[in-house]
């Protein structure tokens, strides 16, 4: 495995659990995704 791989690996680990754990109602992951998506310039 390359340092890029596990590095990939490590984060999908971090995110999935950020993602699927109850710290954050919903409404305020939905809200925090739409700010990275304002900061980052993303088109909708």
């Amino acid at each position: 495995m390359t340092d890029h791989e596990e590095l990939a690996e490590q984060f999908e680990r971090f995110y999935a659990g950020s993602r699927d754990s109850d710290a954050l109602d919903s409404r305020t992951k939905a809200l925090i995704g739409l700010a990275v998506v304002l900061t980052g310039n993303c088109q909708p």
